[in-house]
């Protein structure tokens, strides 16, 4: 009977010997994922700031386009609209340059 107690022991030995080895293993991913959880959470950061320059640089532009619209009273000119044209497209640029490279 001392027998069975004792493989019944050891058994239970091995079984929490297991239990601690997964864990220690889960442990140790959780924190991996959290180290990756930080980085992410700073890179979503410095993205956001980026993306506030951008866009009072794009209000910025807007309310110069509007002024501009007003001074030529609404009949802006073929080099008005180019250029237009050629800001929002270095904008647009900008914008996906910091998203791709962010």
């Amino acid at each position: 009977m001392d027998f069975h107690v004792y493989a019944f022991g050891a058994e239970q030995d091995e079984g929490l010997e297991k239990l601690e080895e997964t864990v220690v293993s889960t442990k140790h991913i959780a924190m991996a994922v959290n180290e990756e959880l930080d980085l992410h959470t700073r890179l979503i950061d410095d993205l956001d700031s980026h993306v506030d320059v951008t866009d009072s640089r794009l209000r910025r532009v807007q309310r110069n386009l509007a002024i501009l619209n007003k001074k030529t009273k609404g009949a802006c000119s073929c080099m008005c609209m180019l250029l237009s044209v050629v800001g929002i497209v270095v904008l647009v640029a900008v914008i996906w340059m910091l998203v791709k490279y962010l």
